[in-house]
């Protein structure tokens, strides 16, 4: 089966990105849906894409959705030969919301994921990367999709919000307080489209690594529930109310196809911070026994701290070079 790979990116540092964040008349529900380190650029894409590469020499095309916008030195992977011409496409915003343009620009990952599925010439069978992922060994097709077509889901079944104890209380206290919980939590992203999909129970929560999908799933979805795009897509900052596009795919394929689940193991992560060990996520990495990998908020690291980071990955994907021209 033909392959491809879709993988969103933002330079927030562009000045015209700048410009339209500071037009932006939204105000946000919380102070984490405008955090400034969902739109900076340390570099993450071109690990991503070279893991890819050097990684699943499967995949069919890289689709990198963005605004208006395209990585500097992208033509370097064609120009050292490690992929041929055209298999890298930029894809911008206004080709998959087309028909929505009301709804651009916008600054909600959680919107921008929903329409992925539109992007023009896409497979069936696709794999979304957030730009800071990464395939940390080779992999093959059977990692994402079975022999039958039907998605490899991965994650863990965990009970929702108003089943468990600690959130009920919460629930109770914000009551008496007259407040509401306006938090997106990456959680309740996930439930919401459990929900959407028709799973009421336990959903699946997923971690932060490659999530396999069906076009034709999403597609389907959408000629059933024609209401659902447009409220989705009416947030341009991340919202409490919106769903995990990669959630609601996996619970219609769940439901609908009975895909098989399997544990969330087999991934290295490191954000910065006292909770990760950084020592330990240069070893996974180097070792290269885990398939999947995730180099969160690199932004937010000690310059020395994001110095050897960015070492050790531009040692294993050969990416020195990339991204530093401008």
């Amino acid at each position: 089966m033909d392959i491809d790979a879709v993988i969103t990116w933002v330079d927030g540092s562009d000045p015209a990105h700048v410009a339209k964040r500071a037009a932006l008349r939204e105000a946000s529900s919380h102070r984490e849906a405008d955090l400034p380190t969902r739109w900076k650029s340390s570099r993450e894409i071109y690990w991503c894409i070279a893991s890819i590469l050097q990684n699943a020499p499967f995949v069919r095309r890289i689709h990198v959705a963005t605004d208006d916008q395209r990585p500097a030195d992208l033509e370097l992977f064609e120009r050292s030969g490690l992929c041929e011409a055209g298999r890298i496409v930029i894809v911008d915003h206004r080709e998959v919301f087309e028909g929505y343009e009301d709804a651009l620009p916008t600054f909600n990952s959680l919107s921008i994921e929903a329409v992925l599925h539109r992007i023009p010439g896409l497979s069936e069978h696709f794999v979304y990367f957030n730009d800071d992922f990464f395939l940390n060994r080779p992999v093959a097709p059977k990692e994402f999709f079975g022999p039958d077509g039907i998605p490899v889901l991965r994650g863990t079944w965990e009970a929702p919000d108003r089943r468990r104890p600690k959130m009920i209380v919460r629930r109770f206290l914000r009551k008496l307080r007259g407040s509401r919980n306006m938090r997106p939590s990456y959680r309740v992203a996930h439930e919401v489209g459990a929900q959407l999909a028709g799973v009421t129970g336990n959903f699946l929560l997923t971690q932060h690594l490659p999530r396999p999908m069906r076009r034709s799933t999403i597609e389907a979805f959408h000629r059933e529930h024609a209401d659902a795009l447009p409220r989705q897509l009416g947030y341009r900052l991340r919202h409490r109310d919106q769903y995990l596009p990669a959630s609601l795919a996996n619970h219609l394929e769940f439901r609908r196809e009975g895909a098989p689940t399997q544990p969330d193991t087999g991934m290295v992560y490191y954000k910065p911070g006292a909770r990760f060990s950084l020592d330990e996520f240069v070893t996974a990495v180097e070792a290269a026994e885990e398939p999947f990998g995730c180099l969160q908020s690199l932004d937010e690291a000690p310059a020395s701290v994001a110095a050897r980071l960015e070492t050790v990955m531009d040692r294993k994907f050969g990416t020195a070079a990339f991204g530093k021209s401008s």
